[in-house]
């Protein structure tokens, strides 16, 4: 049994073929059903691609607690501890900037995109500018005496 709706609609795409005496309403009706059920299932497909970007997106909203965990453990992995809460909270800062850096090059690894991955070690609470002021170049010994003095 046909709705009124589609029949009323049916009625207006009716077209009889004049040799066979048959009608051509199933195509005509076909054709209503997706001009009518096209934007339904726009607004599905909308919501479903709405509800897989709430999905993939969870990890982000959880990081703040997850980071303060990595911190903790990160701290007592390698037995480190700051002199003044403000200090700590700069090396937080740090950490968690490099803890970033760190996820981004690690997916770009996952996409292909890099060859290597990286991780934290004990470094990871300094910026780059005191990694390399305290880590990087030549040091020359202390001579006891003046250069040329032999």
């Amino acid at each position: 049994m046909i709705s009124a709706t589609y029949r009323k609609t049916a009625r207006l795409y009716k077209k009889t073929d004049a040799r066979t005496g048959s009608t051509s309403f199933r195509i005509k009706c076909f054709a209503y059903l997706l001009r009518s059920f096209f934007p339904v299932m726009l607004v599905k497909l909308f919501v479903l691609i709405a509800l897989v970007a709430v999905v993939m997106s969870a990890p982000l909203l959880l990081e703040p607690v997850d980071i303060q965990k990595e911190w903790t453990n990160w701290k007592t992995t390698h037995n480190k501890s700051y002199p003044t809460p403000e200090e700590e909270a700069t090396r937080f800062k740090t950490f968690e900037e490099n803890v970033r850096k760190i996820t981004e090059h690690n997916k770009k690894y996952e996409a292909g995109e890099v060859t290597w991955t990286q991780g934290l070690n004990h470094f990871a609470d300094q910026t780059q500018e005191e990694f390399a002021r305290h880590n990087l170049g030549l040091r020359k010994p202390e001579a006891p005496g003046l250069v040329g003095s032999h």
